[in-house]
């Protein structure tokens, strides 16, 4: 009963901030405005990429630890997900309902709100008093405020009681963190502007610096139990100069896997992971809602030395890639043209890892990923004329 009434709360603080506060043209919703979202059912936005693929999968975490924190597993708190997006698809606004707001919002949201919980509970200690205790509950409600929430309203934020027996539900034998930072350079012939006096000038590359986090929960090779997100790796980047300030959001969360050979030198096992990715910088915009199925595999050149390759067959659910021939425009009709297209598809990666006393010390990977567009950006023609069902 407390899951879903955090459900509703989860909703109703967007849309009385929309109502109240942005005075929002889509929340003014009533009865009738439930029936024409359900008489006209699903259709497709044209929200921003960051709103799509970023924000929307983070309120979907929400409804999911709505679940998760109350004590459900990953399997039960699924439903959480679709149902909370459900809801505030058909009667939390005007809007028509959007199918892709709907997977991402809750396949999304499962990711990042797994990982999330997982990643919160590395930080509690149930055993912990005074300011330290206070710290970590702190730092686990940025994570996690759902779980927050419920910790609270149920009296363990400040009870000291028993850390959960089992390490893979608190800490893992192996947890390890990356931190790097790089430059990205991209050089567009089309950065041209005309000076004062007439001259055609070229504003030349764009440059500019980001910062990166890894995570990684677990380790490929050290799991035993076969629960959801037992093994997770979880990467965020922070860019400078760039169109938006988080570059990069990944997740891969292991669902189940298989060994298929196990010895002192040589490790071979296949996993079944959902993935989510976002990316969005000045030269690309790309991210989706995957399942993959990954032989990982491990030779011990050493007592301290290995390589650990892996190989990615992926099935994309629900994928959007911008395409450089939309034109965004306002129309009466719509918030706006989208620049971006949706679709589902397939992907394969190669990578392998050196690694020295299970710190890796070098990375190489390749990836490719063919998406099917199934609703298509907004193309302007040669004429500037703008063809909104071209691509569809």
């Amino acid at each position: 009963a407390l899951g879903v009434g955090e459900i509703l709360l989860v909703n109703a603080i967007p849309w009385a901030f929309n109502e109240y506060v942005r005075n929002a043209n889509f929340s003014q919703v009533n009865p009738r405005s439930w029936y024409e979202n359900v008489k006209h059912g699903f259709t497709w936005d044209d929200n921003n990429f960051s709103t799509n693929m970023f924000a929307h999968p983070f309120h979907g975490n929400l409804y999911y630890n709505a679940g998760r924190s109350n004590g459900l597993n990953y399997w039960q708190s699924v439903p959480f997900a679709f149902g909370g997006s459900l809801i505030w698809e058909f009667l939390g606004e005007t809007h028509p309902p959007a199918i892709n707001d709907w997977i991402h919002t809750s396949i999304g949201g499962i990711a990042i709100g797994e990982s999330l919980y997982r990643m919160s509970s590395t930080v509690l200690d149930n055993q912990a008093t005074g300011s330290e205790r206070i710290w970590r509950e702190v730092g686990a409600a940025a994570m996690n405020p759902v779980r927050a929430f419920n910790r609270l309203v149920t009296g363990r934020i400040g009870k000291v009681y028993d850390n959960p027996a089992d390490p893979w539900d608190h800490i893992p034998p192996h947890l390890s963190n990356i931190l790097s930072t790089g430059v990205r350079v991209i050089q567009d012939e089309g950065r041209e502007r005309t000076d004062e006096e007439g001259n055609v000038v070229n504003e030349g590359a764009q440059v500019g610096a980001f910062f990166e986090v890894d995570f990684q929960f677990g380790g490929p090779f050290e799991i035993d139990r076969k629960k959801p997100f037992d093994f997770f790796v979880w990467g965020l980047q922070i860019n400078t100069k760039d169109k938006q300030a988080i570059g990069r959001w990944q997740i891969r969360g292991s669902l189940t896997h298989w060994d298929l050979k196990r010895s002192e030198d040589v490790q071979h096992r296949i996993f079944l992971s959902q993935d989510y990715d976002y990316f969005n910088n000045n030269a690309y915009e790309f991210g989706g809602q995957s399942v993959s199925g990954v032989l990982v595999s491990g030779w011990q050149l050493s007592e301290q030395w290995q390589i650990v390759t892996n190989l990615n067959a992926t099935g994309t659910i629900l994928g959007a890639v911008n395409f450089d021939g939309a034109n965004l425009q306002d129309f009466p009709t719509q918030e706006r043209l989208r620049e971006y297209d949706f679709g589902p598809g397939i992907g394969a990666q190669l990578g392998g890892s050196m690694v020295r006393s299970r710190t890796r010390l070098l990375d190489l990977s390749y990836r490719v990923t063919w998406l099917w567009t199934v609703n298509g950006a907004v193309l302007t023609t040669e004429e500037g004329q703008v063809e909104d069902s071209a691509r569809h």
